[in-house]
């Protein structure tokens, strides 16, 4: 089962917001992140002697923060991915792809490259809502826009087979569970 389409800078970007959501490393980051940002505003509401100030200067510090550092992240994502996701920074990857899932493997060909990956390699299959993930890794992986397929039925049998296939790598012990 095959599927061709010409990957986009909109593709790439929708993968990082996936993985900037889904992965356990990220979720960490940020739960330290505020963790951090909780303990600057209550260094910061410490300086006041009524208790109702200081939870109502806590809580407005504390919202400052974490719009800043939103904002700075961002404009830095923002401008990363500028620089990153064009043609001229990126000159194989904005262009046309097939995937080909066969019995052993997943298979991704570009005019410049093939690349192939076993099924027991794969760490996950993720039916996204405009995108198939085939993840290879936490932060890496086979990207397929569901608008690719004809239509959604063929976007749902080429997942079920992708599943399957991973299944069946898995149900045999060839992948860690």
């Amino acid at each position: 089962m095959s599927i061709s389409f010409t990957f986009e800078a909109r593709d790439a970007k929708a993968f990082i917001a996936h993985r900037r959501r889904y992965n356990p490393a990220n979720r960490r980051l940020r739960y330290a992140m505020l963790f951090i940002l909780g303990i600057l505003s209550f260094q910061h509401a410490m300086r006041y002697q009524e208790p109702a100030r200081r939870a109502i200067d806590f809580f407005v510090v504390l919202a400052i923060y974490i719009f800043v550092v939103w904002i700075v992240r961002v404009l830095l994502e923002g401008i990363r991915q500028w620089r990153s996701f064009s043609p001229k920074a990126q000159p194989g990857l904005f262009w046309e792809h097939t995937v080909t899932l066969t019995d052993d493997t997943v298979i991704e060909t570009t005019h410049l490259n093939e690349v192939k990956t076993l099924w027991p390699g794969v760490h996950s299959v993720v039916n996204a809502p405009r995108y198939i993930y085939i993840l290879v890794a936490a932060n890496a992986g086979y990207i397929i826009p569901k608008r690719a397929f004809a239509d959604p039925e063929a976007g749902n049998a080429f997942f079920n087979r992708a599943v399957q296939l991973w299944s069946d790598a898995k149900r045999s012990g060839q992948l860690a569970a």
